[in-house]
């Protein structure tokens, strides 16, 4: 049992550790409307491990316990957010706790700390009690240390970024007259009409290149946000063709392709071929 004074009252929360240190349990149940989540984001070992909690209620939770887990394997490197209305209690054991005074109900605050997790770390969750309305607890799924490093990542790759955003919907911005395409449609698609050619007989006016070059190199997001440059869409081959990286590519935490994502045979990791743009 864990006891944390405060203000003179004895705030008393019972944590319980899975073996090994798995992860952070509930000890009772969780109103369905109070939702843990965590996410985790490497930069080389340092990894930061964001922790929201969403009140989707009617009635705001107050006197609030918050414990992100420093996993075995894992060293505590600093607290990085504490919102307004919130202590650290920096690493306590084998968390890094907090004290919150509220969540209003449809409100969410977000906690952030950082571990040196090497390779071989279990994997994070977080846990969250308090005491009003009514006393209750939750906790989040568990993040690997795996899964963090991908987010990490430099994207490469159109699907890193554009997983959400299909080339059917992205040919809208051509106007009415631009043919409808299927919204499983792939980039190969695309160059049917837009490929490179001096001749642009029978094809469309601009090539790809010309559009996406364009929009991704003026674009603030692709140069700042996500540090773009040639080779987040680009692969050279051994021949020194210019290939375009269309499925996203799996890297470590040096942003060093997995071999199975770029390999030999110029396949991309779900196993469509990169295709070659060279003109």
């Amino acid at each position: 049992m864990r006891r944390i004074t405060i203000l003179g009252g004895i705030l008393v929360l019972l944590l319980l550790v899975l073996a090994g240190g798995a992860g952070l349990r509930q000890t009772t149940a969780a109103p369905d409307d109070v939702v843990v989540t965590v996410t985790g984001t490497a930069a080389r070992a340092i990894i930061q491990y964001d922790i929201t909690i969403s009140n989707k209620g009617t009635a705001a939770i107050s006197d609030i316990y918050v414990a992100g887990l420093i996993s075995s394997g894992a060293k505590f490197d600093s607290v990085v957010t504490t919102p307004a209305g919130a202590t650290s209690l920096g690493a306590q054991g084998n968390v890094v706790a907090w004290l919150l005074n509220r969540v209003p109900a449809g409100g969410s605050a977000t906690l952030s700390y950082k571990l040196n997790a090497p390779d071989g770390s279990a994997p994070v969750n977080a846990y969250v009690a308090w005491k009003a309305p009514t006393a209750g607890s939750a906790s989040s799924a568990a993040i690997t240390r795996e899964l963090a490093v991908d987010n990490g990542a430099a994207k490469r790759g159109c699907m890193a970024c554009h997983y959400s955003v299909t080339l059917a919907r992205e040919s809208e911005r051509g106007g009415p007259n631009h043919p409808k395409i299927a919204n499983e449609a792939t980039v190969d698609v695309c160059l049917g009409c837009h490929k490179a050619a001096a001749d642009r007989t029978g094809l469309a006016p601009k090539m790809l290149r010309t559009i996406v070059h364009a929009a991704h190199l003026n674009s603030d997001s692709f140069i700042t946000r996500y540090k773009g440059n040639c080779f987040t869409c680009h692969e050279i081959s051994e021949t020194g063709a210019w290939l375009l990286l269309y499925d996203k590519v799996h890297g470590n935490q040096y942003n060093v392709p997995a071999a199975e994502s770029i390999n030999a045979k110029g396949y991309a990791s779900s196993g469509r071929p990169i295709i070659d743009v060279k003109p």
